[in-house]
């Protein structure tokens, strides 16, 4: 699939397509009252599918599949405003295509999925409180800043394409942002002092480079899930 901005759009199309129709439809097939077995079972379902895509379609729009995490790398200036519109209209659409499909394959089962409404008489120890609107939507604020942060500082980092010496890269373009990642010189370019030389941002695994991990030659399409600054 080329990184053209339709393909980028039918792949947030897809991602969250999947999403929603596979994790609510885990939802709708392990029903009510499972405890503990059942919530790890959704949850799962939930994280191997945006992990799954995040791999299927990470080269293609950087792999978002949620419009705060679109929104996160728009405020850090990685993408166009224009380019973010389109992703967050293509999740939307993908998301609700994705519930309908699966209310029309489920039917009454797959109606009233998660918490339509907010919690009352909810138990906490020995009291019991009720969750207002202002303090539901500041809970959803913290939890969409949580999970932000974690892609901005992890999945969208500055590119770095492994395939030689680090201080050997020019720039070219990431899926899903508009800021340059290295990748290799033009011929002729040796890379020596003189040269036109890049920012070598790097892609950290557990907070170390990933060519401290030893030699690594993994294929030229391996990219990051967008770019910023760090």
């Amino acid at each position: 699939m080329s990184n053209s901005l339709a393909s980028k759009l039918l792949a947030e199309f897809i991602g969250t397509f999947a999403f929603v129709f596979i994790g609510a439809g885990a939802a709708a097939v392990v029903g009510d009252g499972v405890g503990l077995p059942g919530i790890t079972a959704i949850a799962f379902a939930h994280g191997l599918t945006i992990m799954a895509f995040a791999f299927a379609y990470g080269t293609v729009s950087g792999g978002h599949m949620n419009p705060a995490v679109t929104v996160g790398v728009l405020a850090v200036g990685a993408m166009r405003a224009g380019e973010a519109a389109g992703y967050i209209v293509s999740q939307l659409v993908g998301g609700v295509i994705g519930a309908l499909v699966l209310r029309a394959v489920l039917g009454g089962a797959a109606t009233g999925l998660g918490t339509p409404a907010l919690a009352h008489d909810l138990a906490l120890g020995a009291t019991t409180v009720a969750v207002s609107p202002a303090a539901g939507f500041v809970i959803e604020a913290v939890l969409a800043f949580f999970l932000v942060t974690v892609v901005l500082s992890t999945a969208v980092a500055r590119c770095l394409a492994v395939h030689g010496s680090p201080d050997r890269w020019r720039h070219r373009r990431c899926p899903g942002s508009h800021r340059p990642h290295p990748t290799r010189p033009a011929a002729g370019d040796d890379g020596r002092a003189g040269s036109a030389r890049p920012d070598t941002g790097r892609l950290r695994i557990l907070g170390r480079p990933l060519w401290a991990l030893g030699k690594v030659t993994p294929s030229p399409r391996i990219t990051c899930l967008g770019a910023t600054g760090f």
